[in-house]
């Protein structure tokens, strides 16, 4: 924190407890409070003016900013988990409707269009590799056109 933010701090505390702070309290908030965020460590003083009559020690509000601390780095890990969580969902979602369109309803497909062209491979009726490539091909842009999502 810069000095001036410290003197906010201190006056902050002065104004709410009515008692007038000092050159050392500066002095001695600045060594043992200087290396907190300036957010984290004003949310620790006003939290203390809020429950306490008491000037407070550099201890005591090094312990209530370690709290506040810990309490917000727990609530940006639950939305990142909640973040995550939605994410998941959408993946999810997404990955069922290409697998419906994808999946084995379209293998299916495709296999009926080319058994319906005369290939009935357990009466040894066959077709030749490019006409059933073909009909695959076919049945493919037919079912991806009939299963496709509306804009």
């Amino acid at each position: 924190m810069t000095p001036d933010e410290i003197r906010g701090l201190l006056g902050l505390c002065s104004a709410a407890l009515r008692q007038p702070a000092d050159d050392r309290d500066e002095m001695v908030w600045a060594a043992t409070l200087g290396d907190l965020d300036f957010g984290t460590a004003r949310a620790a003083v006003v939290d203390w003016v809020k429950t306490s009559p008491y000037w407070p020690r550099p201890a005591d509000l090094r312990e209530r900013a370690r709290l506040i601390k810990a309490q917000h780095d727990r609530e940006r890990a639950k939305r990142h988990q909640l973040d995550g969580r939605q994410a998941a969902l959408e993946s999810s979602e997404r990955t069922q409707a290409a697998h419906q369109r994808t999946g084995a309803d379209m293998v299916r497909h495709v296999l009926g269009r080319i058994a319906d062209a005369g290939s009935n491979p357990a009466e040894g009726k066959f077709l030749d590799p490019q006409h059933a490539a073909d009909i695959a091909e076919k049945a493919v842009e037919e079912w991806l056109d009939r299963t496709r999502e509306a804009p």
